[in-house]
């Protein structure tokens, strides 16, 4: 894979290890970076090295958002809106066959916390903080947040978050089905490796089965699957 400036990363054993790279603004999630994962995943889709990608943040965040700073800079509204269509890194992540597993620590906010929730296994550090600031700041949640938070964690907690850009710890977030662990910060990344190691194990086509299978009974509204 070629070299890319706003991610690290380091394919180890089965295991493709992507490190969101821009440390200095807590790894705020800008268009190139959205570009570079779009690329990455693009590619992943289609090696068969890969059998699965943990996902963290370098520095002392997970990600604190979106870059704010690049806001209203796109030519107008229509073409942004045309952009995202054609680079869904979204989809990219729903339909990845290869299992996602997140290791957070630090801050995880707004598009750092969508992103995280639309991967398949999270695990945090103690010192973890998750928030969803988007109500406070005018904005919807633009990467489907409004359905993953719901569909991730409690109704009143997930409400919390939405509505009032309130923080929760790690404690909460594994209580509410956020994260499935809490883990000492300095063993965070080991066990992240660890949890990927073992599904490495399982053959990549039923991996890859369960995942769509799993996927399709997530997304499936209550009454349907009440049907």
């Amino acid at each position: 894979m070629n070299d890319f400036e706003t991610v690290k990363l380091n394919k180890k054993s089965g295991t493709l290890w992507i490190e969101l790279s821009r440390p200095s603004v807590g790894n705020s999630f800008n268009v190139q970076m959205r570009d570079e994962l779009y690329e990455i995943f693009s590619l992943i889709f289609h090696d068969d090295e890969i059998k699965t990608v943990l996902l963290s943040g370098a520095g002392g965040n997970f990600c604190t958002g979106a870059d704010l700073t690049e806001f209203g800079t796109a030519p107008s509204p229509v073409i942004a809106r045309n952009v995202r269509w054609k680079r869904d890194l979204w989809k990219l992540f729903i339909e990845c066959p290869k299992p996602i597993v997140t290791a957070i620590h630090g801050y995880c906010i707004g598009s750092g916390l969508e992103m995280a929730l639309l991967t398949d296994l999270r695990i945090c550090a103690q010192t973890a903080t998750f928030i969803m600031p988007e109500s406070r700041l005018g904005l919807l949640p633009a990467a489907g947040g409004t359905q993953s938070i719901v569909r991730s964690s409690s109704f009143n907690t997930s409400q919390e978050l939405l509505y009032n850009g309130s923080r929760i710890n790690s404690q909460t977030a594994l209580s509410q089905g956020i994260v499935s662990r809490v883990i000492q910060d300095d063993n965070l990344i080991p066990i992240a490796f660890e949890i990927c190691k073992q599904i490495n194990q399982i053959p990549s086509k039923n991996m890859a089965a369960i995942k769509t299978y799993s996927n399709f009974i997530y997304k499936q509204p209550v009454k349907a699957m009440e049907e």
